[in-house]
């Protein structure tokens, strides 16, 4: 299917999912191609947008059974369950648990030593807990180092700001939520719920505008 795409469109125009879609023929196999992202979702909101839009293409049970499927893995990442009871130590081995947090919102951000992504978004993850000093937003890095002591001499190299906590590389929040690449943000209410499990990077002014949401709320 991706050939028959590129056969018909320009590619370097950077066509959206919707112009990828229009370019297949019969609608059995736009099914197929929107499947194939859907089964890519990372959150219930997502699977939401993409399945309402599209599900008109899954024309055979076997692709209405995937798209089941899907929905079926993510429904614990809705919005308004209650997030995963995380409990973690910081560099001196004081744990914070998520239950510690509650009457704030809280952004988690998934991350290692060794991801470049995640320090490219260091500094917009600085000036955010700056902007919201005072206000009732706790940010809470959540390390995936395998090596601990890399982790614990970057931290306090950096003066990260934000709760610093340590979770290793096979961990359970990792887990609840199928992170399999980072970062990641996880975006959680005053009361413990979740928000998303796949919030906008802090680069992204949508989370700015999210966190003033829903610290109203």
């Amino acid at each position: 299917m991706s050939n028959m795409i590129y056969r018909k469109l320009d590619l370097s125009t950077k066509p959206t999912f919707d112009q990828q879609v229009a370019a297949i023929g019969p609608d059995v196999l736009k099914g197929q191609y929107v499947l194939q992202r859907l089964e890519g979702a990372r959150s219930y909101g997502d699977f939401q947008e993409m399945n309402e839009k599209y599900k008109k293409y899954f024309t055979l049970p076997e692709q209405i059974e995937r798209a089941k499927v899907v929905e079926a893995r993510l429904v614990e990442t809705k919005i308004g369950v209650p997030a995963f009871q995380f409990n973690y130590p910081d560099i001196n081995g004081k744990k914070t648990s998520l239950a510690d947090l509650k009457g704030k919102v809280v952004l988690i951000d998934m991350w290692a030593t060794w991801c470049g992504p995640c320090r490219a978004e260091e500094p917009h993850w600085e000036k955010l807990n700056e902007e919201f000093n005072g206000k009732p937003v706790t940010f809470v890095g959540v390390s995936v180092d395998q090596d601990k002591p890399k982790w614990d001499s970057y931290v306090k190299e950096k003066k990260l700001k934000g709760i610093q906590l340590h979770a290793g590389s096979d961990n359970e929040l990792s887990n609840a939520y199928k992170v399999n690449s980072i970062p990641r943000y996880i975006l959680i209410d005053k009361a413990g719920n979740l928000i998303t499990a796949d919030s906008p990077r802090p680069s992204d002014p949508k989370l700015k505008a999210l966190l003033e949401e829903w610290i109203k709320k």
